[in-house]
């Protein structure tokens, strides 16, 4: 469970023209959930919309994809 500084250290440390996955499963509260998982998802959203990530983004020139967009097909 990575802290906001880490995944900020992490994006900062990224090697250049790369693509780097980083897992996380991120959603908002679901009382549906088991109370621990809800409150790791709601973290991680919260971590990656904060202002300082979105800057970060910004800064380091980092293009967010999703896996679709890089997904190959099988043959």
């Amino acid at each position: 469970r990575a802290t906001l500084g880490e995944l900020l250290v992490s994006l900062t440390n990224l090697p250049a023209d790369s693509l780097t996955e980083i897992m996380c499963h991120p959603a908002y509260p679901d009382d549906a959930r088991a109370s621990e998982e809800r409150d790791r998802r709601a973290e991680e959203v919260a971590h990656l919309t904060h202002r300082a990530t979105l800057e970060c983004i910004q800064a380091e020139g980092i293009e967010p994809v999703t896996f679709g967009d890089v997904a190959r097909p099988v043959p």
